[in-house]
């Protein structure tokens, strides 16, 4: 019975390589038990991963594939030992002698199936990283909780979709199964979007991810062969080790960066960071869902100030990401631009207390650390809708032994520019921006 269930599972799955692979090992354990051998889990995820390759040498190349062998191997071999780690860290005497002992037993099931699930998430993430590194260049830090959450509504989901093949003749009560099974699947898609939309829900892994997953899952390897008996405080000694480089990096991050001017990867738009100490300035932010990740890798924990060239998307599209997760003090515009800012810029920076935008005028200065920036250009009010409109901006760094100057123009073109140079008799800088 099991089997033909998990055929039908996987069939109405559209038979993807991580269910198929479920699947199999599923054959291989009865076939052990009909020929009275004993049951042998990672033989089984061997025998299965050996046959899909056979069967099909591209299933190699599939990521579900990869992925679903990675993870199932990890908890065959690390994760007894990654549930006797948390036994051990978040053991206690129990819920005391107030509670009746048939609630306390209820209480003490219910923590060590949570345990569990965190352990079994812990060990799959593990055993994944060197994949899912070099894929993604990321790494999940909400995985855990997200698995959590997601646990028992997907069991639910999965047995409503299983009626509702089953009711394939009585079209109402199917509907009303689909219907349960839609409201549930809201809730959670709800529920999952606001954990991975958090600041900080993954850390960026560029180039040295996959080294650094490898490293990792040897280290754990290491562990489950040798088993070693752990006690409270030697883990906390191991997580202390880990949480003090991680706040000494936040600080230096935070309030100890060296003057600096980065030019963001935000694909098609700009989006500039001037940066000394704790504070930390953006020229323009990119066009929609690229800025968050290009601060990320940065470290960026604070903006002072946005300033908007001009209201194209490729410049102000990642006000929202910018709102979503860090915020930012104050807006700056070009003079007069206020009234015609879309909504797209109005929304976000009156979610961040920005609203409404300080509008800059030429020759107006702001400072900070050993920075300058300078408005140059345009002349007058403007709407800020055209290139023509964009903000030309002289940015000086000066700390009594280092200059360095540069000129940012938006999407100003050789007309803006070659006034701009004429009217501020401008000789020589560092960095142009064009």
């Amino acid at each position: 019975m099991l089997v033909i269930a998990a055929g039908i599972f996987v069939v109405l799955c559209g038979a993807p390589a991580s269910a198929v692979r479920a699947w199999i090992m599923v054959l291989l354990h009865a076939a052990s038990l009909y020929a009275e051998r004993r049951e042998h889990g990672l033989s089984a995820l061997c025998a299965a991963a050996i046959a899909m390759a056979l069967l099909d040498p591209f299933v190699t190349g599939q990521l579900s594939y990869q992925l679903s062998v990675a993870a199932v191997l990890g908890i065959y071999i690390i994760n007894p030992y990654m549930r006797y780690a948390l036994e051990v860290m978040l053991s206690h005497r129990g819920y005391g002698r107030s509670l009746p002992r048939h609630l306390s037993k209820r209480l003490y099931a219910l923590e060590r199936s949570l345990r569990d699930l965190i352990a079994l998430s812990l060990t799959a993430q593990i055993s994944t990283l060197p994949i899912t590194a070099a894929s993604f260049d990321e790494l999940s830090l909400i995985a855990p909780l997200s698995n959590i959450v997601a646990s028992l509504p997907m069991s639910v989901l999965t047995v409503l979709g299983l009626l509702a093949c089953l009711m394939g003749g009585v079209p109402p009560a199917r509907s009303l199964v689909f219907l349960c099974g839609d409201l549930l699947g809201d809730v959670l898609v709800m529920c999952l979007s606001a954990l991975s939309s958090a600041r900080w829900s993954t850390v960026s892994v560029p180039t040295y991810g996959s080294a650094l997953g490898i490293l990792l899952l040897a280290a754990m390897l290491a562990l489950a062969w040798r088993s070693p008996a752990i006690t409270r405080r030697s883990m906390f000694r191991v997580l202390a080790m880990i949480a003090i480089p991680l706040i000494c990096w936040y600080l230096r991050c935070r309030y100890l960066v060296p003057a600096r001017l980065v030019v963001l990867d935000v694909g098609q738009g700009d989006a500039i960071l001037i940066q000394e100490g704790p504070h930390a300035v953006l020229v323009d932010a990119g066009p929609a869902d690229e800025l968050d990740d290009a601060l990320l890798r940065n470290g960026i924990f604070h903006i002072d100030a946005l300033f908007i060239t001009h209201f194209h998307n490729d410049h102000y599209g990642g006000i929202a990401d910018l709102a979503a997760t860090i915020g930012c003090d104050q807006l700056v515009v070009a003079q007069g631009s206020t009234e015609y800012a879309p909504i797209e810029i109005s929304a976000p920076a009156e979610s961040m207390g920005a609203w409404p935008p300080r509008e800059i005028h030429v020759s107006d200065t702001v400072g900070f650390g050993g920075f300058t920036l300078t408005m140059l250009g345009p002349e007058g009010e403007v709407d800020g809708l055209e290139n023509e409109d964009s903000l030309f901006m002289l940015v000086e760094y000066d700390d009594g032994r280092r200059h360095m100057s540069a000129l940012l123009t938006g999407d100003g073109e050789s007309a803006e520019l070659a006034a701009v140079i004429d009217r501020w008799n401008l000789s020589d800088i560092d960095i142009l921006k064009v």
